[in-house]
């Protein structure tokens, strides 16, 4: 993944390849696979690659959260909406892709409620800004995305490592205030 963060996609899929002959019944090597071959513009393989992994019989619990994520990043918000329907519980991952994605097919007070239920969450349980700042980036609320990015970095936020290649913030690599913020984080600036 710390490839894949740094803008290292080549090589990011040549380690995840060789952790996915290593351990071929990690759930876990399989959903980071997915996020690294999606940042590589290679969606269709990462869907294809979870599919097999269900078929092992690998994923189960959380197999819904990592199509509606991958679907989103695809833009086909529709069926992003679909398999969130079909989980039980939604972890704040699985609420931020709800929100971005509702908010992509036009449903915005929908969209606004899930962000609150993320943010209202985050007051009961650890939520990390990060995933916060990626919804509000959906909904086009590039002031209160930076806010949320701000606090990541104010408190060293693992998941800051990702911002210059999450999908669900590239409406924000435009703004000097990001690009500022992906300096003092220490990546390489996105391709615009």
């Amino acid at each position: 993944i710390l490839l894949s963060d740094t803008q290292r996609p080549a090589e990011a899929m040549s380690e995840i390849n060789k952790a996915i002959d290593l351990e071929p019944l990690s759930p876990n090597v399989y959903a980071e696979a997915s996020v690294i071959y999606c940042r590589s513009n290679r969606c269709d393989d990462a869907v294809h690659l979870l599919q097999g992994a269900l078929e092992k019989g690998l994923l189960a619990d959380y197999a819904h959260g990592l199509f509606a994520r991958i679907y989103a990043w695809k833009g086909m918000y529709t069926q992003a909406l679909g398999q969130i329907r079909a989980m039980r519980q939604l972890e704040p991952t699985d609420l931020m892709t709800l929100a971005y994605s509702l908010a992509r097919v036009g449903q915005m007070p929908k969209a606004i409620q899930a962000v609150h239920e993320l943010q209202n969450r985050a007051m009961r349980e650890p939520v990390d800004p990060v995933i916060i700042a990626m919804a509000w980036a959906g909904l086009q609320s590039h002031d209160q995305a930076l806010s949320w990015l701000q606090k990541g970095f104010d408190n060293h936020s693992p998941q800051m490592m990702e911002v210059a290649v999450a999908p669900e913030l590239h409406s924000l690599h435009s703004d000097p205030r990001f690009t500022d913020l992906v300096r003092r984080v220490g990546l390489p600036l996105p391709d615009r």
